[in-house]
């Protein structure tokens, strides 16, 4: 009898053993892949853009104004519809940007800053083609302008084919 209790008490310690060692492991949490940086920034904001309503593609620079900008040109991202602009100089008011080379009637211009977890408002602006095409060269025409270029003295040479 003394054995059966024996048998009894060990199983019920070694349930209670095993109880204890499943229930006591600690929960880990999985890291979440999106984890916002301590001490973020505010949201970047844009008051106006200069020059006011357009310029030129690949060319032009634009000094943007605003707030909660970063003072370090690399933390600043400019997206003209997706590409970005390159940063010449920042202020936490102020930054002075080379247009993409994205030409559209209609370009979205938006600021992120480092640390800051949105996207500023966004701006409609015009970007337009800095050369265009002012004469359709052809070979099949005699006489016809074939290229032009200029030399210092602001000279124009035209080459004519034919």
């Amino acid at each position: 009898m003394m054995k059966i209790l024996y048998n009894y008490i060990l199983k019920v310690l070694l349930i209670v053993a095993l109880s204890l060692f499943v229930y006591s492991c600690a929960d880990d949490t999985t890291p979440s892949l999106y984890e916002l940086v301590e001490g973020g920034q505010p949201t970047p904001v844009i008051t106006s853009v200069s020059p006011a309503d357009s310029a030129l593609a690949g060319v032009s620079v634009i000094t943007i104004t605003g707030s909660n900008f970063s003072t370090s040109t690399i933390n600043n991202l400019v997206s003209f519809n997706g590409t970005l602009g390159t940063v010449l100089s920042a202020t936490t008011t102020e930054l002075k940007v080379k247009a993409p080379n994205v030409v559209a009637d209609t370009v979205v211009i938006k600021v992120a800053s480092y640390k800051s977890e949105d996207f500023s408002n966004n701006i409609t602006y015009k970007l337009y083609p800095a050369v265009s095409e002012y004469y359709v060269f052809s070979r099949d025409i005699p006489e016809s302008p074939y290229a032009i270029c200029t030399d210092d003295q602001e000279n124009v040479y035209v080459s004519l084919s034919g």
